[in-house]
């Protein structure tokens, strides 16, 4: 599990492997399901994101992909400016923080994206085939 504090918020992103989008048997029902449009009926990965402000939850999420599966590590997620960035099998997601409303979803490795650094006005991504540079956007430079 990874824990950032933001502002008076504290963040906590988990994997939630078990999860299943639209399943009444999931342990913790989620505000926001994002998944890329190549994961509808089946999912590599799956990660959960919980806002609290002031120890009570505020919002959730979990982003779903489809791609080499990842877990959640030291370098699986970052908070820049006011967004969180999360690596998710092949993709990152970006959403924007506290409501946790989806800012982007872009494909950084053709398998796995294992981590994301923030340098200046970009991000980069370490993943199994290749080292990508974007931007705050999700254009890949």
């Amino acid at each position: 599990m990874l824990t950032f504090q933001y502002d008076k918020y504290k963040i906590e992103v988990r994997n939630d492997s078990m999860y299943t989008p639209g399943s009444a048997d999931n342990s913790f029902q989620y505000d926001f399901i994002y998944t890329d449009k190549d994961s509808i009926l089946y999912q590599a990965s799956k990660h959960g994101i919980k806002v609290y402000k002031y120890e009570e939850l505020y919002q959730s999420a979990i982003v779903c992909a489809v791609g080499g599966a990842t877990g959640v590590y030291d370098h699986s997620a970052i908070v820049d400016t006011d967004s969180i960035y999360i690596c998710c099998a092949n993709k990152v997601f970006s959403m924007a923080l506290p409501d946790l409303t989806l800012n982007w979803i872009v494909q950084t490795d053709h398998i796995t994206c294992f981590s994301i650094y923030s340098a200046a006005t970009v991000f980069f991504t370490h993943g199994e085939l290749q080292v990508s540079k974007l931007d705050r956007n999700d254009t890949i430079i």
